[in-house]
């Protein structure tokens, strides 16, 4: 399907770059909606170490810099498999497995640790909510298909 709307694209005259660029701005667009969930619930549930404005405000600016960092990041470890389904089966397990590693790598006590880690986990959950919203995106595709 993938490759189907790529070549659509190129017959019509669409650059690369174009057809690039839509894919990160649909891309960001649906990483932003459990991003901003995530902003509202921090300050519902009050976590001590992310609830205060400056911590916040850090929050923001680590998840606006993943989220171009891991949208391209995601792109480029996308390239080695020959097809779009693989990537999707494999790559979230691959980066679930990294995070967690990385967790229990330094288990120091100091303040910046801990806000470290609750960031992390932040950012673990809110890839776990990208990996609901892409199981969602395919149950919908394939019953648009078994319709038609």
């Amino acid at each position: 399907m993938q490759e189907k709307i790529r070549h659509l694209l190129r017959v019509s005259g669409v650059s690369s770059f174009v057809y690039w660029l839509e894919l990160f701005i649909s891309d960001a667009i649906i990483f932003l909606i459990p991003m901003v969930l995530m902003l509202i619930l921090i300050p519902a549930f009050q976590l001590p170490s992310l609830s205060p404005p400056p911590a916040m405000g850090c929050l923001v600016i680590a998840l606006l810099l993943y989220l171009s960092s891991g949208i391209l990041f995601s792109y480029l470890m996308s390239f080695p498999f020959s097809s779009w389904d693989v990537a999707q089966q494999v790559l979230p397990n691959l980066f679930t497995f990294v995070s967690i590693t990385q967790v229990h790598q330094g288990e120091s006590c100091n303040e910046w640790t801990i806000i470290a880690n609750d960031m992390l986990h932040v950012l673990t959950a809110l890839h776990d909510v990208q990996k609901l919203n892409l199981v969602l995106y395919i149950a919908v595709e394939d019953i648009g298909k078994m319709r038609s």
